[in-house]
């Protein structure tokens, strides 16, 4: 069995647990992969490159088993590991540490191409058209990790600000998603009273 699938069937054992999750479960997981790999060939990423993505991608949720805020070390903590113990590169995991950490949102200036390809991947459900779906999902998990209900016109504020704040950085998330970011910004907006 090759890394990638080796990564793939021990991070869907991790979060499987975590039925809580109503957002960050294992298809999430495949989402981001996916379009990681969809980015990287429209971006000529090919490689050692893409593998290290691939990883990165695999293990950017993971400490969901250990923190629901601010796991973004625990990730990279859980990636590192598991890494270890199948003899991979040193240097390549402290690539993918980076990597998984340029997820954080407050992590606003990737500092090369692949950077920019997973924080494009990470974050392109807002940019889709079954938005409205996932962002109701990501409600009903923040609301059991808040401990508390998040009124429908504060969930709705919620999102149009992270919708503003959030900016593509692949030339690719631009060309293909700017259109439906447009209008999920719009529904949101007619919904506030």
């Amino acid at each position: 069995m090759d890394i990638i699938q080796a990564s793939k069937n021990y991070v869907e054992k991790l979060i499987q647990p975590l039925e809580w999750l109503d957002y960050h479960r294992y298809n999430h997981t495949q989402e981001v992969y996916d379009r990681v790999v969809y980015l990287a060939e429209k971006e000529g990423i090919r490689g050692e490159d893409l593998e290290v993505l691939q990883l990165a991608s695999i293990f950017h949720d993971s400490g969901y088993i250990v923190s629901y805020d601010n796991n973004e070390d625990f990730w990279a903590k859980i990636a590192e590991n598991f890494l270890v113990t199948h003899g991979y590169s040193k240097t390549k995991i402290i690539i993918i540490k980076s990597l998984i950490l340029a997820t954080k949102h407050s992590y606003l200036d990737p500092k090369n191409i692949l950077e920019m390809i997973i924080k494009d991947a990470d974050m392109d459900n807002q940019w889709k058209d079954d938005y409205v779906e996932k962002m109701e999902h990501l409600k009903t998990e923040r609301e059991i990790s808040e401990w508390e209900k998040i009124s429908e016109q504060e969930w709705i504020l919620r999102c149009k600000n992270m919708l503003k704040n959030t900016r593509f950085y692949t030339e690719t998330q631009q060309t293909e998603r700017d259109e439906t970011k447009q209008k999920n910004l719009a529904s949101l907006e007619s919904q506030l009273h």
